[in-house]
């Protein structure tokens, strides 16, 4: 560590820090400042190192003549409720999360490729960060230092050479920084791999989360860590493996690989079904389109309103809604109107069809009359409910 190493809070001299950085999520921070301090705005400035952090100003108080803040990484923008969208048209995953940023108030970059959602999308109202999650899945995003919101994985940097392991007791680790100029905290960050083949050996340590603090004994990172191959390299499938499992346990709303969900309709256009679902506790779209993809292929049904179908989603994409069955044991489970298409024959009956059904125009043979047009009784094409001795099936 530097000699001129200083931490300072809005250019102000902070006495102890204490910054807790989660591989998914929201970096906070506890500081304490050596003389009174009072925040000029909402955000402040915090300098460790050779790196600043901006966080929202959550809670300060001053005592004895010394000023204790905490902060929150960005503008504390993902803790607020936000209301739920439909997004139609030409929808895409990165039109998605700048919606959701600006109605949380934050700034968002999108690190990895985007994606089409498809025709239609409703983002779920609830906390910003459930939400955020809920939409990207397994896909992790965090508040980077500072204070813009990054949606992707971490950077999987090899910090061997630059940090030095000073302790390691199971999962946690003790990291001090090496040399007199390499005191940039974003070398401890989740993500990063060290390796040292004198105090480690073979095995190379991944960092999940930190707690990087400074006081005047200088500054230090106490880390949860995971153990992998050190002959692998930070992109080698055991480490992404790794990483993929921090997000996924980091997801306390992923819960769309966890149906089929029962929803209720409320309307229907052609294919896509209007629903909303039946649970509002379920962290899982209030109301969404759907298409419907249970039953027989080329069969398709007008469902009645109020009637109860189950949803599930496909690879548990919220963007991929599928109506997957029926719950026959609701009101309203018959459908209003049921139609089936196939390219050569319907055929009914389970020993297979023996005769064609007549349809009204078609011709037929009458034995001593030659071929005549068929027409139906003006009662039994009329539309509406079939009244007695009518049949329910038309071609």
């Amino acid at each position: 560590m530097s000699a001129g190493f200083i931490a300072a809070l809005d250019g102000q001299q902070v006495e102890f820090a204490c910054v807790k950085v989660p591989y998914v999520g929201v970096w906070t921070a506890r500081v304490v400042t050596v003389e009174p301090w009072a925040p000029s705005s909402t955000t402040a400035t915090l300098t460790l190192g050779a790196r600043a952090l901006s966080g929202l100003v959550e809670r300060f108080e001053t005592f004895a003549g010394r000023s204790t803040v905490e902060l929150v990484g960005g503008v504390f923008g993902w803790g607020r409720t936000v209301p739920g969208q439909h997004h139609h048209g030409a929808v895409s995953l990165a039109s998605v999360l700048q919606a959701l940023a600006t109605a949380a108030g934050e700034r968002l970059t999108l690190q990895i490729p985007d994606r089409d959602l498809g025709g239609d999308f409703v983002r779920p109202s609830g906390p910003a960060a459930g939400v955020l999650t809920a939409v990207l899945g397994s896909t992790p995003w965090w508040v980077d230092l500072d204070g813009s919101t990054r949606v992707g994985p971490r950077p999987a940097v090899d910090i061997s050479g630059r940090v030095q392991v000073l302790e390691l007791d199971g999962d946690d680790a003790a990291l001090g920084f090496v040399g007199d100029q390499l005191d940039d905290v974003a070398d401890v960050l989740p993500g990063v791999t060290i390796t040292d083949a004198t105090r480690l050996g073979s095995v190379a340590l991944v960092v999940q989360e930190s707690t990087i603090t400074t006081s005047k004994n200088g500054l230090r990172a106490g880390c949860r860590v995971a153990r992998v191959d050190a002959a692998e390299p930070p992109q080698g499938s055991r480490v992404a493996a790794l990483v993929a499992g921090l997000a996924e346990r980091a997801d306390p709303y992923r819960v769309h690989a966890r149906g089929p969900f029962r929803y209720r309709v409320y309307g229907q256009a052609g294919d896509r079904v209007e629903l909303q679902k039946v649970r509002p506790d379920l962290r899982i779209p209030d109301v969404l389109p759907a298409r419907m993809a249970g039953g027989v292929p080329g069969f398709k049904w007008e469902l009645q309103p109020g009637a109860i179908v189950l949803v599930d989603f496909v690879e548990g994409d919220p963007a991929l809604p599928f109506v997957v069955g029926y719950a026959t044991d609701e009101p309203g489970a018959a459908p209003e109107l049921l139609t089936g298409e196939a390219t050569t024959s319907v055929e009914l009956g389970l020993l297979g069809a023996t005769g064609w059904a007549l349809r009204d125009g078609d011709l037929v043979n009458v034995p001593g009359l030659g071929v005549v047009t068929l027409t139906l009784a003006p009662a039994i094409v009329a539309p509406g409910v079939p009244g007695t001795g009518r049949s329910k099936v038309k071609l």
